[in-house]
Order: C-alpha cells, then structure tokens, then sequence
C-alpha cells in the first residue's frame, strides 16, 4: 500500500473504519430482550452500503506488501479476495432474507462482519500501514463488542415447545418460543420434530401470535410456519379446537366454528396466566393467523359474521362447483351417471342440518392483526368484512379446488378495500401453507392435501413466512 494518504486511500479506510464501528450495533439491535427492528434496519443498510464502499474502493489500490498474482500489474494481492467475498456473501444474505430464511441472513452478515472488518482489519495493524495507526484505536472497542454479540448464543437460536392446559374445559394449548436450551426430537401423533421441550424462553420481541389450526389438524403441521415466527422473536400459541381436531372431528363445521374463536380468546387468557409469560408479552396487541377452517375464525376475529344457512344458501346455489367444500368429500363424485343423485343426497343432509339463521360473530379487542390463509368464508356476510376490526391480510392459493377462491378468499379481498394480498400461490392448492404435511395420507384426505403439479414448496414457502412475518411486525412493532 502506498506510503502516503491518497484521496482514495482515505475513503476506503473511512468506509472500512465506520463499517466495524457500526456492525455490532446493527447486531445488537436485534439481539437484546427488547427488539429494535428500525434501528436494525438502519444500521444494516448503513452497514452495507460502507461495506460495498470499502470493497469496491479497494479494486484501485494496490498493495505491494503482499505477493503479486499474474495480475501483477494491477497489484492485486491475496487479500483482494475480500471482494468478491463480500460481494458475494451481501447478495447471499439478502438472498436469505427475501426468502425468509432470517437465521442465514443473520448468520451470513455476522460472518462476514467477522471475516471482512476483523480478520481482515487485523492485516492493516502491520506498523508500516495507514490503516494500522487508525484501526488500533478502534480495535479494541469493536472486538469487545464482536465478541459479545457472536459468543452469546445467537437470538432465537432453537425453538422451546410446551404444552399448558386449556382454561374452562378446553383442550390443550401447545406453545412455540424463542428457547437456548438443546433441541431434541419430540413425537406428537405420526410427527416428529426437533424442539427444546419445556425449555427456558430465551430472548424474544415481547408478541403472541395465535395460530388457529384447520380441521382434523394438529400444530405439528404448521411447524414451519411458527419456526418463522419464533426466529422472528414471536411467542406462537396453538389452542386445540374442541371437536375439530387431529384426535376428534365430532364438530367439524358450524358447531366447530362457533367455538373456534371464543377458544382463540381463551388460548391468550391462559398464556397470560402462565408466570414465564405474564410479564414479557404485551398482550394488548396479538396477532392471530389461520388457515382453512382457521381461516374461518381469523375472518371472525375481524369482525366478520357467518350463518348456517348462509352456508346452506351458498351449497344449493353452487353446488356444482362448491360440493368439495360442502361435502367435505363425505359422498365422492365418480363423474359417472350417479353423480346427479350424488349431489340430491348431499342437499338434502344440508338442508336438513344447516338451518339455524344465528349470525355469529367474536371479536378480541387484544388481536391487532389478523392474516387468513386459504380461509373457509363463504359463509359470510362479505359487507361485513369491508371494514375489518384489526388490520387483516390474506393469503390465497389459486390451484385451491376446496376451498376455491372465487367464494372465499377472493370474495374476501373484492369486498374489503383495506385488506391486504400478503401472498399469491398461483399453483399452491389447499395444504399449499402445511408444512410438513401429514404422512401416509388416504382417501379424500390425500386429495385435498395433495400439492398440484408444478407446485414447488420449497422454493414457494419462504417468501409467504417472510411476508407473513413482515405483516404482523408491521402491525404488533414496536
């Protein structure tokens, strides 16, 4: 490195002084108890920006201390591979975040925080460089800091599960939390999962969200989804839905529906009572999130209202189309000549079961964000959805042949103007947000939950957790 401080010698190391000052802030905005997610943002940003000043800054120096490559003339060294390193690992880390994956992200950026202004720093102490004079003042500060952030256990580093009783006579509550303790496999029906069972809850943003599960469901089954959200810093609560779960399906339906988000308000009294929350969470603002018969309480909570025979009206209006979602595959069609009588008889069970005319409505003053995925909502009064209680986002899978979006959720979105599209899976069908999907799946059962070709999980599922996430950080932060 020449001798003297060139102009261009003075804004690399400018850049590549302020970037290790800054790079632990940035850091511990999200690793302290309380969650700073602006200042986060503002520090990253600030972050990269001297971080891609410093590299590409450091494509016209050249540095005769060092080893010359066959592009000696150019006076590149071995450490010019910082360059594409940091290139690389940036567009890396933001690869990982617009894909939901917030644990590469964060573990990719402190790597390179570590590797690019550390490592790389500790070159520029030799007594003969520029750099050194300046860094060492600095050294000392940064690495004590660095040394904090990256010896503590990362935030959100594994996913503590609990189960609490459920209050009045409910069924269990299952709870997913930011933990530090060791993950260790746990069994719940034919799933199994890695999770800290009762362990410690570790740092985390102060939010519950409660997830209301679809028929014949189980939590074990949006796993996924709730590691998001706890990588995120959010408290996940699962209540089981009395007579519409994996173990009982007794009251699939109107019966079902009506409870359902009564038991939603009471999944919150009980976190609320529990001593390791009671204080930590702010439960005057909870988010709440369901899918398919999920969905239908999340429509309910936002001050939807739904009737019986509304529902009844729906079927005999539409039946053609709609008898997936009405039947519940009870009777199966076989595109034959009985498919007429087929139909006949699943009117007449309808009719002869739906009609009570009670308009239905909850509502929870403490939920202040709601997001329905793959909603069951035809039974709703749509008027009553233009102006929901909390804000409400939607999630639509349009190869749905369930619960088709034309009188579900995309009657949701014509008739609410503020509703928020959080995401589209143009060939998602109805488990499209399941993840992972029960095993050893038969009859109707494995035709509903069967993804349609060309849908592709893997890559389709991040960005809807990310989004997700987005959506309720927005609405519960700070």
């Amino acid at each position: 490195m020449p001798s003297e401080l060139t102009p261009l010698i003075a804004v690399h190391a400018t850049a590549a002084i302020c970037a290790t000052v800054i790079g632990p802030w940035a850091i511990w905005a999200r690793k302290t108890r309380v969650q700073r997610p602006r200042l986060h943002r503002a520090m990253g940003y600030a972050w990269v920006t001297l971080m891609l000043l410093t590299a590409l800054s450091a494509v016209f120096i050249s540095d005769p201390l060092f080893p010359r490559w066959v592009l000696g003339p150019l006076g590149f060294s071995f450490i010019h591979l910082l360059i594409p390193i940091v290139l690389f690992s940036l567009f890396g880390a933001f690869w990982f975040l617009l894909h939901g994956n917030l644990r590469g992200h964060r573990i990719t950026m402190v790597n390179l925080y570590i590797g690019a202004c550390l490592v790389a720093g500790f070159f520029t102490l030799a007594p003969n460089r520029l750099l050194g004079r300046a860094l060492r003042q600095m050294l000392g500060l940064s690495l004590g800091l660095v040394v904090w952030v990256h010896s503590a256990t990362p935030a959100w580093a594994g996913m503590g599960l609990d189960i609490l009783p459920g209050p009045s006579g409910d069924g269990p509550v299952t709870l997913m939390y930011p933990s530090d303790a060791p993950q260790q496999p746990y069994t719940l029906g034919p799933f199994e999962v890695q999770v800290a069972r009762q362990g410690a809850l570790a740092r985390h943003n102060g939010r519950l969200v409660v997830i209301s599960h679809g028929s014949r469901s189980s939590p074990m089954v949006y796993t996924e989804f709730a590691r998001a959200l706890v990588d995120a810093g959010f408290v996940v609560a699962f209540p089981e839905h009395a007579g519409d779960n994996w173990r009982d399906g007794s009251k699939i339906g109107p019966t079902s529906f009506a409870l359902r988000p009564l038991e939603v308000s009471r999944a919150i009294d009980a976190v609320a009572a529990d001593p390791r929350f009671a204080k930590v969470l702010d439960f005057q603002r909870v988010g709440m999130w369901g899918m398919s018969a999920g969905g239908h309480t999340a429509l309910s909570l936002a001050g939807g209202r739904w009737s019986a025979t509304r529902l009844r009206d729906h079927c005999e209006r539409d039946i053609g189309t709609a008898y997936n979602a009405c039947t519940t595959g009870a009777i199966e069609l076989r595109g034959g000549p009985m498919d007429g009588l087929r139909k006949s008889i699943a009117l007449g069970v309808l009719r002869s079961k739906l009609t009570d005319a009670t308009e239905h409505s909850h509502t929870d003053a403490r939920i202040r964000a709601i997001v329905a995925g793959v909603p069951f909502a035809a039974d709703f009064d749509f008027a009553s959805l233009a102006q929901p209680v909390a804000p409400l986002g939607i999630v639509q899978a349009l190869g749905d042949q369930w619960l088709l979006p034309q009188f579900n959720s995309g009657a949701v979105l014509a008739a609410c103007a503020s509703c928020e599209r959080v995401a589209d899976l143009p060939t998602g069908g109805h488990a499209a947000l399941l993840a992972p999907l029960p095993p050893d799946l038969t009859g109707w059962t494995a035709q509903m939950l069967q993804d349609p070709p060309g849908f592709d999980r893997a890559r389709a599922l991040p960005p809807v957790y990310a989004r997700t996430v987005a959506f309720f950080r927005k609405h519960l932060l700070p």
